[in-house]
């Protein structure tokens, strides 16, 4: 997937925009994941009730869209969203950035 910029989501991390091209199914996921700090795969299926395995595979695809973020491996793995950067933010730092080694001279 794309955004209006040319970056795919996972480039950008997860936008409201990402939220309404997603199935019901991954839709349901994703809200239920947004109000969870980090969830295990444990947590995950039980939510969905399905078996872990069920869950890891829906869960994939989100991974690899960017919308989701894998931390961990095995049965210490969690699982949260991974939001988008706020808009200007990045461009506010490089700017800062740029004038401190400025003025640092």
């Amino acid at each position: 997937m794309s955004t209006d910029f040319g970056f795919t989501i996972l480039d950008s991390g997860f936008t409201y925009r990402d939220l309404q091209q997603l199935s019901d199914a991954q839709r349901h996921l994703v809200n239920w994941l947004r109000h969870q700090k980090e969830c295990s795969l444990l947590d995950i299926a039980v939510h969905l009730c399905q078996d872990e395995d069920t869950a890891a595979k829906m869960l994939s695809p989100l991974i690899e869209q960017g919308l989701i973020q894998k931390t961990g491996e095995g049965d210490e793995a969690s699982y949260k969203i991974k939001y988008a950067a706020k808009r200007g933010k990045p461009l506010f730092k490089q700017f800062l950035q740029k004038k401190n080694k400025n003025s640092g001279n």
